[in-house]
């Protein structure tokens, strides 16, 4: 390869990082496909482990895609949210699920509450040029969760039955996992 080819392919590596913080090229592929591939990831985890499959909630991905944007616009990994009308609690989405049986003394019982995992994917260089990128940043998302045991723990609970699933990018990836 020679010098010239080199200061071509730096130039438009360049200009791809520059597109990707100016918004106009967030990801190899649209984001809410990146959801739903991580989404797909994280069954097939847990089916793995012979948990049953979460379901997809699309409110729950709204409310996890405001706090990937809220981190992103902040440029911080945090679990609290910078406005509180957005937070989990704030929302006013009913998370309760029934488990056991039904008793005719005390009905069903229920567990209430949601999880949430946050993770922050630096895009790296090699990332934007690799031939399946789009599949190898969900890969990465769901290979991290997996290598943290507190994230791991949420994610192989029996309790949740459905997740939602946010992305946002702000030179780096944000995103958000809410489990109910």
């Amino acid at each position: 390869m020679s010098g010239k080819d080199i200061a071509l392919f730096i130039g438009i590596v360049l200009i791809i990082i520059i597109l990707m913080n100016l918004h106009i090229f967030p990801l190899m592929g649209d984001q809410q496909a990146l959801e739903l591939r991580v989404h797909d990831l994280i069954n097939q985890e847990r089916n793995k482990n012979e948990v049953h499959s979460l379901n997809f909630d699309s409110d729950l991905a709204e409310i996890a895609r405001k706090h990937s944007e809220d981190m992103a616009s902040n440029h911080e990994l945090v679990h609290t949210y910078y406005a509180p009308s957005d937070s989990k609690t704030n929302t006013g989405y009913p998370c309760y699920n029934k488990y056991g049986s039904f008793s005719t003394t005390t009905g069903f019982a229920y567990a209430t509450g949601v999880g949430e995992n946050i993770q922050q994917n630096n895009l790296e260089i090699y990332d934007l040029v690799y031939m399946n990128a789009f599949d190898h940043l969900a890969s990465s998302i769901v290979y991290e969760w997996m290598n943290s045991p507190g994230h791991k723990l949420n994610i192989m609970s029996p309790s949740y039955t459905r997740e939602g699933i946010g992305i946002a990018v702000n030179g780096a990836i944000y995103i958000t996992e809410v489990f109910c």
